[in-house]
Protein backbone atom coordinates (compact mmCIF):
# COMPACT_ATOMS: atom_id res chain seq x y z
CA UNK A 1 0.00 0.00 0.00
CA UNK A 2 2.91 2.45 1.22
CA UNK A 3 4.95 1.70 -1.96
CA UNK A 4 1.76 2.97 -4.55
CA UNK A 5 1.41 5.54 -2.66
CA UNK A 6 4.90 6.53 -3.51
CA UNK A 7 4.35 6.54 -7.02
CA UNK A 8 2.17 8.75 -7.10
CA UNK A 9 4.49 11.82 -7.33
CA UNK A 10 6.83 10.43 -9.64
CA UNK A 11 4.01 10.17 -12.21
CA UNK A 12 2.48 13.35 -11.72
CA UNK A 13 6.07 15.24 -11.70
CA UNK A 14 7.35 12.83 -14.79
CA UNK A 15 3.94 14.78 -16.31
CA UNK A 16 5.24 18.35 -15.18
CA UNK A 17 8.36 17.84 -16.86
CA UNK A 18 6.91 16.14 -19.97
CA UNK A 19 4.03 19.62 -19.87
CA UNK A 20 7.19 21.94 -19.13
CA UNK A 21 9.40 20.09 -22.04
CA UNK A 22 6.09 20.17 -24.17
CA UNK A 23 5.53 23.87 -23.85
CA UNK A 24 9.54 24.17 -25.33
CA UNK A 25 8.48 21.94 -27.76
CA UNK A 26 5.29 24.27 -28.43
CA UNK A 27 6.92 27.59 -28.59
CA UNK A 28 10.02 25.85 -31.45
CA UNK A 29 7.04 24.68 -33.27
CA UNK A 30 5.77 27.50 -33.65
CA UNK A 31 8.75 29.35 -34.05
CA UNK A 32 9.60 27.04 -37.15
CA UNK A 33 6.10 27.40 -38.46
CA UNK A 34 6.26 31.06 -38.43
CA UNK A 35 9.67 30.77 -40.40
CA UNK A 36 8.21 28.12 -43.00
CA UNK A 37 5.29 30.29 -43.47
CA UNK A 38 6.81 33.81 -43.93
CA UNK A 39 6.83 35.54 -46.87
CA UNK A 40 4.74 32.60 -48.18
CA UNK A 41 8.09 31.02 -48.14
CA UNK A 42 5.80 27.27 -47.61
CA UNK A 43 1.93 26.86 -47.56
CA UNK A 44 0.71 26.53 -44.18
CA UNK A 45 -0.28 22.59 -44.67
CA UNK A 46 3.39 21.50 -45.73
CA UNK A 47 5.29 24.23 -43.29
CA UNK A 48 3.25 22.41 -40.74
CA UNK A 49 4.06 18.99 -41.60
CA UNK A 50 8.22 20.24 -41.32
CA UNK A 51 7.43 22.44 -37.84
CA UNK A 52 6.02 18.94 -36.11
CA UNK A 53 8.75 17.25 -37.29
CA UNK A 54 11.58 19.67 -35.96
CA UNK A 55 9.50 19.74 -32.83
CA UNK A 56 9.83 16.08 -32.44
CA UNK A 57 13.19 16.02 -32.77
CA UNK A 58 14.01 19.06 -30.03
CA UNK A 59 11.48 17.44 -27.64
CA UNK A 60 12.84 13.58 -27.93
CA UNK A 61 16.61 14.76 -27.19
CA UNK A 62 15.42 16.82 -23.80
CA UNK A 63 13.15 13.73 -22.82
CA UNK A 64 15.30 11.88 -22.66
CA UNK A 65 17.56 13.70 -20.81
CA UNK A 66 15.22 15.56 -18.53
CA UNK A 67 11.43 13.82 -18.42
CA UNK A 68 12.32 10.28 -18.21
CA UNK A 69 15.66 9.99 -17.21
CA UNK A 70 15.97 6.63 -18.18
CA UNK A 71 16.69 6.79 -21.55
CA UNK A 72 17.71 3.88 -23.14
CA UNK A 73 21.83 3.62 -25.21
CA UNK A 74 20.48 2.07 -27.93
CA UNK A 75 19.38 5.84 -29.40
CA UNK A 76 18.74 4.99 -32.70
CA UNK A 77 15.97 2.16 -31.37
CA UNK A 78 14.73 4.87 -29.03
CA UNK A 79 14.04 7.81 -31.92
CA UNK A 80 12.15 4.84 -33.51
CA UNK A 81 10.01 4.07 -30.78
CA UNK A 82 9.37 7.69 -30.38
CA UNK A 83 8.85 8.38 -34.08
CA UNK A 84 6.47 5.43 -33.94
CA UNK A 85 4.23 6.63 -30.51
CA UNK A 86 4.84 10.36 -31.35
CA UNK A 87 3.46 9.70 -35.35
CA UNK A 88 0.20 9.41 -33.69
CA UNK A 89 -0.08 12.32 -32.08
CA UNK A 90 1.67 13.87 -34.66
CA UNK A 91 -0.93 12.46 -37.09
CA UNK A 92 -4.07 13.89 -34.59
CA UNK A 93 -2.25 17.22 -34.02
CA UNK A 94 -1.88 18.03 -38.26
CA UNK A 95 -5.50 16.79 -38.77
CA UNK A 96 -7.25 18.89 -36.55
CA UNK A 97 -4.67 21.46 -38.00
CA UNK A 98 -5.79 20.87 -41.08
CA UNK A 99 -9.45 21.13 -40.44
CA UNK A 100 -9.26 24.11 -38.46
CA UNK A 101 -6.53 26.02 -40.84
CA UNK A 102 -9.58 24.75 -44.44
CA UNK A 103 -12.73 25.10 -42.32
CA UNK A 104 -12.12 28.18 -39.73
CA UNK A 105 -9.82 30.51 -41.64
CA UNK A 106 -10.51 33.08 -38.61
CA UNK A 107 -8.53 30.82 -36.00
CA UNK A 108 -5.36 31.36 -38.38
CA UNK A 109 -2.27 29.39 -38.84
CA UNK A 110 -1.50 30.11 -34.84
CA UNK A 111 -4.74 29.31 -33.52
CA UNK A 112 -4.80 25.96 -35.44
CA UNK A 113 -1.22 24.84 -34.32
CA UNK A 114 -2.60 25.45 -30.79
CA UNK A 115 -5.44 23.27 -31.36
CA UNK A 116 -4.07 21.04 -32.44
CA UNK A 117 -1.46 20.47 -30.15
CA UNK A 118 -3.83 20.01 -27.58
CA UNK A 119 -6.08 17.70 -28.80
CA UNK A 120 -2.36 15.59 -29.25
CA UNK A 121 -0.96 16.47 -26.02
CA UNK A 122 -2.62 13.66 -23.70
CA UNK A 123 -2.39 10.98 -25.98
CA UNK A 124 1.64 11.57 -26.70
CA UNK A 125 2.33 11.45 -22.98
CA UNK A 126 1.00 8.18 -22.36
CA UNK A 127 2.44 7.06 -25.34
CA UNK A 128 6.20 7.94 -24.25
CA UNK A 129 5.62 6.79 -20.99
CA UNK A 130 4.23 3.23 -21.73
CA UNK A 131 5.98 2.70 -24.97
CA UNK A 132 8.91 4.67 -25.89
CA UNK A 133 10.81 4.95 -22.21
CA UNK A 134 9.09 2.12 -20.37
CA UNK A 135 11.66 1.60 -17.75
CA UNK A 136 10.92 5.14 -16.21
CA UNK A 137 7.28 3.89 -15.73
CA UNK A 138 7.97 1.06 -13.32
Amino acid sequence: MRSSFLRLPDLRFSFLRYSMIGGIGFVADLGLLALLTHGGFLPPLVARLGSIFGALMLTWTLHRGYTFGTASRRRFAEWCRYLATKSVGAGINYVVYSVLVLTVPAVGIYGAMAGGSLVAWLANYFGARHFVFPASAE
